[in-house]
């Protein structure tokens, strides 16, 4: 995880290990969205933010198969919570360490002893669980190899340009491990805290982030991003209440 070629918050690479969980093929699309939200304020949900399918200049030309964009962490999370009992699975994030009244409202920094980690309900990737899939088993700068160009992910290869805007998910090439859009498209909401010197002091199983912070890790790299936004290391961040046209998620589960 990390790299020693990177920005200062990616340094030092060093090894984790991981409990086993799998991740979304493709990043949450905005028809997924619209679904699983619907079926949550039809059951006892209140989201903050309504989700987009797309650019703010370009939404006119997007469809449903686009990621979602537009939502700020809180509500991904409970997105999650949401999809966890439609399917009924047990929900991974609750109000308090209790872990008694699950979250389904409002802008609560949820603690990690708040969440089941190992329930069988949805939830955000951690960083370290973001990184491994994103990876599939490669050390190079991307999963594509040592660069990435216009034919392996949608971003700002143009210059300045912001011309592009969102691509129906699955339309670049799966990375060695199946899943779509690891680079690029749109940045993906991550569990954890960002601390630029977190790596310094991070646990080697199973690491969850900082126990507080200010700002949200995204992952990815986005539509409008430049390439070096995209490596498998790089780290950005965003306040939880931060939305934009470029943002988006998708979840993992530990059963």
């Amino acid at each position: 995880m990390g790299s020693d070629n990177g920005g200062d918050d990616e340094r030092p690479a060093h090894s984790v290990t991981l409990s086993p969980f799998s991740m979304a093929k493709y990043e949450v699309t905005y028809a997924q969205w619209i679904e699983v939200k619907d079926w949550g304020e039809s059951h006892g949900y209140t989201f903050n933010m309504p989700g987009d399918m797309g650019s703010e200049d370009y939404s006119e030309t997007q469809d449903e198969n686009h990621p979602v964009t537009c939502i700020e962490w809180y509500d991904t999370v409970l997105w999650c919570n949401a999809l966890s009992e439609m399917e009924g699975r047990t929900p991974c994030y609750y109000t308090s360490a209790s872990q008694s009244t699950v979250y389904r409202s409002g802008r609560i920094n949820i603690k990690s002893d708040w969440v089941k980690w190992e329930a069988d309900g949805y939830r955000l990737p951690t960083e370290a669980e973001w990184e491994y899939v994103c990876r599939a088993e490669t050390t190079t700068y991307s999963s594509f190899g040592s660069s990435i160009d216009g034919s392996d992910a949608n971003y700002r290869y143009s210059g300045d340009s912001y011309d592009n805007g969102t691509t129906p998910v699955g339309s670049y090439a799966a990375n060695a491990w199946g899943l779509y859009d690891m680079h690029g498209n749109v940045w993906e909401w991550c569990w954890d805290w960002h601390d630029s010197s977190y790596y310094n002091s991070s646990p080697s199983t199973d690491p969850r982030g900082p126990l507080m912070g200010l700002a949200r890790v995204v992952r990815s790299g986005g539509w409008g991003s430049r390439w070096v936004h995209l490596s498998s290391a790089n780290r950005g961040f965003n306040d939880p209440d931060h939305s934009d046209y470029d943002l988006g998620f998708r979840p993992v589960s530990s059963q």
